[in-house]
């Protein structure tokens, strides 16, 4: 999961597994059944990496809505409203691969 901070509700369910858990506050690991959740506007950016060497599967569930700006900061890419594509923070266009 990249790093997300999103203006809707998300929460992570570890299916299987172990990863950590990284937010503003540190690292906790998630084991198979934890799960995790983010308020709508929580500053909290946060993403899961998986080092132990095992596969781990994580089902993502959140609120999607179109107007909802997405800042993905450990990555430096904010997605906007009606925008297609996604930037940097400092407004350039992020790099499309094919």
């Amino acid at each position: 999961m990249a790093a997300n901070l999103r203006l809707a509700e998300v929460s992570a369910l570890l299916a299987a597994g172990k990863a950590a858990l990284i937010t503003n506050a540190g690292e906790q690991v998630l084991r198979a059944g934890d799960c995790a959740a983010f308020r709508r506007g929580d500053p909290d950016g946060h993403h899961l990496v998986n080092n132990s060497g095992q596969a781990a599967k994580v089902l993502k569930i959140g609120n999607s809505d179109a107007q909802d700006r997405r800042v993905y900061p450990y990555i430096d890419i904010i997605a906007e409203p009606a925008v297609e594509g996604y930037s940097h923070r400092d407004g350039a266009p992020y790099p499309v691969t094919a």
